[in-house]
């Protein structure tokens, strides 16, 4: 226990994965805040036992809310700036780049912990932040912001999720106008949907999620291309796993959807259903009662959907026909095979940068000639590559080419 006549200032530290295991690479971290919060609060959730459904058990807090301010008129004893004389937009540049921002490397939102002292540990991820402005210098600079910011735990529930990351940027992906025309749709609800709900006042009339629907034979960059949404618009992408979010047992299904729901709209990401033909499959002709259940099941889930404040999208091999489930969707994307010229620029792309190719390789010709998908292609590409690093060769051979073709060709039979 602390000495109660030493001042012990609020510590947060940054965290790079969710076991709290690897420091972010940021300065300074952990950060203390200059002035120690006139309040904070925690929520505590009530869950049923599931061994004993008539007891109760209390969990750890699910959320934390820190009320504190950023000031710069130098009056506030004991305040850290003071004697540095730092700008209060430099103080929120620190805070915001240690619980905030994440660098385009780091996987994941920033996990944290917050400590005071004896009194007050906690761990999750930074989910609301309130900035109010209420003092400026004579130029219009800030000299002081109360910060209310509410910091949430991360749900086990997330497990049912993985978290998408690339090394490729937009400009890597090649695809067809249409594809492109639905992708612009998506950049543009993400780029204006504040304006469409504030200031042109419509949620009192549109839903805040938007249905994205990915559909395309598989290789042809569904999930590339989701991932690289994320990373163009500073969003994290997690692939949901709808065979564990699906349950056989009735109520099981929907609070496992919520509980992912949740930690997608606080930390801000993109959701990612991968092969959802085993969600929209269940609907058909209604034969007897299961078929009856089994299409309002699947209705109801897009209903809880529906209220989620973000984007969610789902891929699936077939266009969906079903008018009563077409009709959820705000678009439809296209994946297609790509073409010859397409192909063209997709193994251009996929070669290594620093690796020449044997003078007899013709890639226009390979192009033209051999209709493989883009994930075929990068298959193509990793093997005859290994292979050139096992035989120690200092270039990639056509014969390595070709033999890669060939195992991607028979892959399909």
């Amino acid at each position: 226990m602390g000495s109660p006549d030493k001042l012990i200032k609020v510590l947060i530290f940054a965290y790079t994965d969710r076991r709290f295991s690897t420091l972010s690479k940021v300065q300074p971290n952990p950060i203390s805040l200059p002035v120690n919060p006139k309040e904070f609060s925690q929520k505590h959730r009530l869950t049923s036992n599931k061994t004993a459904i008539s007891s109760y058990v209390v969990s750890n807090p699910k959320e934390l809310k820190l009320d504190f301010i950023l000031d710069g008129t130098n009056t506030i004893a004991g305040y850290t700036y003071n004697s540095d004389n730092h700008a209060v937009k430099e103080q929120l540049a620190v805070f915001m780049h240690t619980v905030y921002f994440k660098k385009a490397s780091e996987k994941y939102p920033r996990f944290l912990k917050i400590k005071w002292g004896d009194s007050l540990a906690f761990s999750g991820i930074l989910s609301d932040l309130n900035l109010n402005y209420t003092l400026f210098e004579p130029n219009g600079d800030p000299l002081r912001i109360e910060v209310s910011a509410t910091f949430s735990s991360i749900p086990s529930t997330m497990k049912n999720a993985e978290v998408l990351h690339t090394d490729w940027n937009w400009e890597h992906l090649v695809l067809n106008d249409k594809t492109k025309e639905g992708l612009e749709d998506i950049l543009d609800w993400i780029a204006y949907r504040a304006v469409f709900f504030k200031e042109w006042e419509m949620s009192n009339k549109i839903k805040p999620s938007y249905f994205a629907l990915f559909h395309g034979p598989p290789g042809t960059g569904k999930t590339l291309t989701a991932t690289l949404l994320g990373k163009k618009t500073n969003q994290s992408v997690y692939r949901v796993n709808l065979s564990r979010i699906i349950s056989k047992y009735i109520g099981e299904t929907e609070k496992n959807l919520i509980d992912v729901l949740r930690f997608a709209e606080k930390s801000n990401s993109i959701l990612f259903f991968d092969e959802a033909d085993a969600l929209f499959g269940k609907r058909t002709e209604v034969g007897d009662a299961h078929d009856s259940y089994a299409n309002q099941e699947v209705s109801y889930l897009l209903h809880v959907m529906e209220n989620f404040n973000g984007i969610l999208i789902f891929a699936v091999k077939d266009n969906i026909q079903d008018p009563i489930i077409s009709q959820r969707f705000q678009v439809k994307v296209p994946f297609l095979l790509p073409n010859a010229s397409e192909r063209y620029e997709l193994w251009q792309n996929a070669i290594p940068v620093n690796k020449k190719l044997q003078p007899k390789i013709d890639l226009k010709m390979l192009s033209e000639k051999y209709e493989l998908s883009a994930t075929e292609i990068m298959n193509v590409v990793r093997f005859a590559s290994l292979k050139t690093i096992k035989e120690k060769e200092e270039m990639i051979s056509n014969v390595l080419i070709v033999k890669g073709i060939r195992r991607e060709y028979e892959k399909r039979n």
